[in-house]
């Protein structure tokens, strides 16, 4: 007999939701599109898997509730400054705070309406778009935090994974660092000066980071619309899959 007929009321399906977060130009699109179609192939999961490019946390509630896993591109929905600065803001950092929380290179509006560094913008409408990203953020289980192994990309890595951890505690993170070199001794030595970059901050606070080698054959089936290589992410989902497991 189930819960329905003993009178309980069924209990509501709550997929997993895997956020892919990275500073532009790091590959965090491509990164979402493989781990979304690595898990699809998974039969356990039948079919019930999804790609989704939004900060809408209406539109991930409803996606959540008919999948198992959505991966959320969140990168590619708003810029990583706004992200840092949503996390910020949950903490009661003030405004000027925010300037030293963004993307690597030369600072820039965010791109979600009504946010700071936005002329003619109210405070209500700033703290009201903040909310919502931080609202999107919160309901992930799950986000990797992706960079490429050079100096200011390893330096955004560290500043956003400390306001990330602010919001959502270390034990939601995964650090991926993608785009190795694939040359053997090229690799090794960026892996070695990314950790030696990354020493005492939070990005290595939850483990290991995700080591990602560069692959002309991922950028080759992307842009063709071929079945990308399942190597490129299956260490990102056998690093994933376990962290979810007491949730499926």
């Amino acid at each position: 007999m189930n819960a329905e007929e003993h009178g309980y009321p069924p209990k509501p399906w709550r997929g997993n939701m895997i956020g892919v977060v990275g500073a532009r130009g790091v590959g965090c699109t491509l990164l979402a599109g493989c781990l979304t179609e690595d898990l699809g192939s998974d039969a356990s999961n039948h079919g019930l898997v999804t790609y989704c490019a939004t900060a809408d946390a209406t539109s991930l509630d409803r996606l959540k509730a008919s999948h198992r896993f959505v991966v959320a591109d969140i990168g590619s929905a708003t810029t990583s400054a706004a992200i840092s600065a949503a996390s910020a803001a949950s903490t009661a950092m003030t405004a000027s705070a925010f300037s030293t929380l963004g993307t690597p290179g030369t600072p820039r509006a965010f791109s979600t309406p009504g946010t700071p560094g936005t002329p003619g913008t109210s405070s209500t409408s700033s703290t009201s778009a903040l909310a919502e990203i931080a609202a999107t953020l919160s309901r992930c289980d799950l986000i990797a935090l992706v960079a490429t192994p050079d100096t200011e990309s390893l330096r955004w890595l560290a500043r956003t994974g400390e306001a990330l951890t602010s919001l959502l505690g270390v034990e939601r993170l995964i650090t991926v660092i993608n785009r190795l070199p694939r040359s053997s001794r090229q690799r090794l030595a960026a892996v070695a000066a990314s950790m030696r970059q990354l020493t005492g901050s939070v990005a290595l606070a939850s483990g290991a980071p995700v080591l990602i080698t560069e692959s002309k054959a991922v950028e080759h089936a992307a842009r063709y619309g071929q079945a990308v290589p399942a190597t490129l992410t299956q260490c990102l989902s056998d690093e994933i899959r376990p962290r979810l497991e007491w949730h499926l």
